[in-house]
């Protein structure tokens, strides 16, 4: 005699009758929810960066000589935090104390901008102290910062630090071909103003710091017959690594500078001897 189903499966049975093609089954739903258990029990665990960086942040500062900076405990965690989260990274256990120190002497030189970063963005002014770690450690941050760094160094009365900054700003910034006469940085813009220390130049100091009347002859005798009248007739030329016309293709750095009637003479001269030259030879 065969065995009679429960009403159970006969209800079962009836409701995957009825489920439309394409959706899960009960049976597929209950696996899924299983799996997904099971990934929530084996998530990886990590370690709270907050919470280490505040527990050993004063050990780590006196390690490495952050101590000498001045900052408070709060400052002290704030500027730590990034650097031990860099060198810690999503480690699920918590190293000793040492190791972090280890690492964090191991990478020095990057540790370094990090903390450089972190000075410059907490503190609206600097002590003699931060101002030398960041223009002696920062690298390309202090290259980057170096308007804001030039302005620190006259508050602090640090000018043994502009030398440094100096090679910072041509390896790290965004130096121009003309040398401010006032600060001593390459950084003078086609507006003839300063991006380092904001200073507004005249035509006729540039000219002087740069030797213009030279780079001007030296134009004279390489440019053609036809490139001296186009400067003598426009009144002026560009300026740039070297002294080019008017037409010439343009650098963002390109100085327009106006010529004098002295310096109109200067060419006008060197076109003369051009043309009786080529007279000559015909």
């Amino acid at each position: 005699m065969p065995r009679r189903r429960s009403r159970r499966s006969k209800s079962r049975e009836a409701r995957e009758v009825q489920q439309k093609p394409g959706e899960p089954t009960s049976k597929e739903v209950k696996q899924v929810k299983k799996r997904r258990t099971r990934r929530k029990t084996y998530r990886k665990k990590v370690i709270d960066i907050d919470s280490l960086t505040k527990s050993i942040a004063s050990e780590v500062a006196s390690a490495l000589g952050l101590d000498l900076l001045g900052l408070s405990n709060e400052e002290l965690v704030e500027i730590l935090r990034p650097a031990i989260e860099a060198v810690v990274g999503e480690s699920s256990y918590k190293p000793p104390t040492d190791t972090i120190i280890s690492r964090l002497r191991r990478h020095y030189t990057n540790i370094a901008k990090i903390i450089s970063m972190q000075l410059l963005r907490l503190r609206e002014k600097l002590t003699p102290e931060q101002l030398e770690f960041i223009v002696l450690n920062g690298e390309e941050v202090a290259g980057l910062n170096a308007p804001r760094l030039y302005q620190e160094i006259l508050r602090c009365k640090r000018l043994d630090l502009l030398g440094n900054l100096r090679i910072l700003w041509e390896r790290y910034g965004r130096p121009t071909p003309f040398t401010c006469p006032k600060c001593g940085f390459r950084a003078i813009t086609p507006d003839l103003t300063c991006i380092i220390c904001g200073s507004s130049v005249s035509e006729k100091e540039l000219k002087k710091s740069i030797d213009f009347r030279e780079k001007l002859v030296e134009f004279g005798e390489e440019a053609s017959i036809s490139e001296i009248k186009e400067v003598l007739e426009k009144g002026y030329v560009l300026m740039g690594e070297y002294v080019k016309p008017p037409s010439a293709r343009r650098s963002p750095y390109d100085i327009e500078l106006f010529l004098t009637p002295e310096e109109k003479k200067i060419l006008s001269s060197i076109l003369k001897s051009k043309i009786e030259s080529l007279v000559s030879r015909i």
